[in-house]
């Protein structure tokens, strides 16, 4: 299950975070392999109980850290679906 946030310091999150960030101009996730993704172009549902649903997929790959950086091939597809990370 994925945690919602607030806040502008994204890089803090942990994998499975997600929330309003950005100068509050864009939701962001971090993924549950920690890939930060701009949720910016899909559509965001928002629940009564805070957690949100993401359409369609989210695709990412990229590198968060120095970590990170070092390794190849960093990627994930998948699904959050009200709060819940799902990989596809």
């Amino acid at each position: 299950m994925g945690r919602r946030v607030a806040g502008f310091d994204w890089h803090l999150w942990e994998p499975g975070d997600y929330g309003y960030s950005w100068e509050d101009v864009a939701w962001i996730g971090i993924t549950p392999n920690d890939l930060a993704a701009n949720l910016g172009a899909h559509k965001i549902t928002e629940h009564e109980n805070g957690t949100i649903t993401v359409e369609p997929s989210i695709e990412c790959w990229g590198r968060r850290t120095k970590e990170l950086a070092r390794a190849e091939g960093a990627y994930w597809h998948g699904y959050l679906e009200a709060g819940v990370w799902r990989a596809a």
